[in-house]
């Protein structure tokens, strides 16, 4: 299947590859942004105006901007790993066009 549906269509496989690629390289940026800020907004809370990323059952306080920022990010991350998983099972790990 994987082979047939990406030789009948190139710019699919062009497009699988690309996407898999962004969507790991997304996930690698969120967790060196968490790793780097303390946390992450959805493991984190919003009390009395004051934002904090949660990380390990402690938390950071940060700006609203950043808190946002990181549910952002990490919305993103929930959304897309979760899709280039799927597709890489579903059509295959994109390979060089020469491979067997």
């Amino acid at each position: 299947m994987r082979s047939d549906i990406f030789t009948r269509h190139p710019l699919l496989h062009v497009a699988h590859t690309v996407f898999i690629a962004v969507a790991c390289v997304n996930f690698l940026v969120f967790a060196a942004v968490a790793y780097r800020l303390g946390g992450d907004a959805l493991s984190g809370k919003v009390e009395a105006g004051e934002y904090f990323l949660g990380a390990k059952g402690g938390y950071t306080e940060v700006s609203r901007e950043v808190f946002e920022y990181s549910k952002m990010h990490e919305l993103s991350v929930v959304v897309t790993l979760p899709l280039a998983i799927l597709t890489g099972l579903l059509f295959g790990v994109p390979r060089k066009s020469g491979d067997a």
